[in-house]
């Protein structure tokens, strides 16, 4: 009986027997890749892959940004009307009266002798209106002839307003200039300026 004849491939298994068919280290690396995606699936769907809750998110972050600014935006509006607006005094003009209202209100009479035309010049330059007030006009007098030295002039009101209304704070001065009149109507040429002021209320 003749012996079995030796070839290179009986060579190559007997010196490898443990390799066997195929590459080691191909099967390693699809074992590898086997066991992440088993991993993965085991795991379970991650939270930033929902769709809605990434969006719920973005809807957080700038209902976020919008608050701060809001926020903002509304300590500075308070803050610059925690004092009344100030309103210069005509020169020749006197106190006569103080009272505080409330808190944030206040009121104050001025008085003197002054001309009529130059006060309420001296206001209107401060303030955002004014606007006058005559009684019935005299007979034979054309509503276009009234004018501040009228004798049927009555008074001026102004007014200077820095409310927020957005924010719904206020902040204003209500001016109001009016002559002296005896009980016959005539002019005692004193005049009265009353300030009404609010503010942060």
């Amino acid at each position: 009986m003749s012996e079995r004849p030796e070839y290179p491939q009986d060579y190559y298994e007997e010196e490898y027997p443990e390799q066997g068919e195929g590459y080691p280290d191909e099967d390693q690396g699809k074992a590898s890749v086997y066991a992440q995606r088993q991993k993965e699936s085991d795991d379970g769907p991650r939270l930033l892959d929902s769709w809605f809750i990434r969006l719920l998110l973005a809807v957080i972050l700038i209902l976020v940004i919008v608050g701060v600014i809001v926020g903002g935006a509304y300590f500075q509006a308070s803050s610059s009307r925690d004092e009344p607006l100030d309103i210069k005094a005509f020169p020749g003009l006197l106190q006569s009266s103080y009272q505080k209202i409330d808190k944030g209100h206040d009121l104050q009479t001025w008085s003197g002798t002054v001309q009529l035309a130059e006060l309420e010049n001296h206001y209107r330059k401060q303030m955002d209106d004014c606007n006058r007030l005559f009684s019935e006009p005299e007979e034979g007098q054309e509503p276009s002839d009234q004018t501040i030295e009228s004798q049927n002039y009555v008074r001026t009101t102004c007014l200077l307003d820095h409310s927020h209304d957005f924010f719904g704070i206020t902040q204003y001065v209500r001016l109001t200039i009016a002559p002296e009149f005896t009980p016959e109507g005539e002019r005692t040429g004193m005049v009265n300026v009353t300030i009404e002021r609010v503010w942060k209320e």
